[in-house]
């Protein structure tokens, strides 16, 4: 991940960055995204991600326990996307 003037920020020793919260969803051209708050690092890094860069994660699994999504696979969702 970068942040706005293009330098590396968080991350482990590998270079991966791991989710520590899923914010909240929404829906674009692409499909549902999903707004990741990254391990370690603040609130100006979050970003939207794609559902198939978070959906083999406990966060992932955390959000949709909480009921924030009644179905991933569909467009259908509690709050308004």
């Amino acid at each position: 991940m970068e942040s706005g003037s293009g330098e590396s920020v968080g991350g482990d020793s590998s270079g991966e960055f791991h989710v520590e919260q899923i914010l909240k969803h929404r829906m674009s051209k692409s499909g549902k995204q999903f707004l990741v708050r990254w391990e370690g690092c603040s609130a100006s890094t979050d970003s939207w991600e794609p559902e198939e860069n978070v959906n083999d994660c406990a966060a992932f699994d955390l959000y949709v326990e909480s009921g924030l999504v009644w179905d991933v696979g569909a467009i259908a969702c509690i709050e308004c996307c």
